[in-house]
């Protein structure tokens, strides 16, 4: 089925995948090679659920990310979509969804689905929340 739309709304989802990828590129990489400047990714008042455990704020989070073992993120799916205004007024924003295998140092490979909202701050995309959830199947 085709998806029905304005040209503007098309070009929206669009732009949405196209930088949703780009991000989701990024942030694995980072997360599984350069962790030590996650923080570049996240704003101040970033949230971040790991598994129902929640932080909040830069540090908080990067403290936490940088406290787990190293990891090798695989994606097998990845979608994105615009935020409409209503929902974040005044800010260009997506969401991004992946889901995939990962493998941290000392434990089995994993089924995870992680979800992020991000936000354009000064033409960069920054991570407003990030909930990430291993999957059993």
């Amino acid at each position: 089925m085709a998806l029905r739309g304005s040209a503007t709304t098309v070009a929206s989802i669009d732009q949405a995948n196209s930088a949703g990828e780009e991000f989701a590129n990024i942030f694995y990489e980072t997360m599984d090679k350069r962790r030590h400047v996650l923080a570049h990714l996240y704003t101040e008042t970033s949230t971040v659920v790991w598994n129902g455990n929640a932080c909040r704020g830069l540090e908080p989070v990067i403290n936490f990310l940088q406290s787990l073992p190293s990891s090798s993120h695989t994606l097998t799916s990845l979608d994105c979509q615009p935020v409409p205004d209503a929902a974040s007024p005044g800010q260009t924003s997506i969401l991004v969804v992946t889901e995939g295998r990962v493998k941290y140092d000392g434990h089995e490979d994993e089924n995870f689905s992680q979800n992020f909202l991000l936000t354009e701050q000064s033409g960069v995309w920054k991570i407003v929340s990030d909930c990430f959830r291993f999957i059993d199947v």
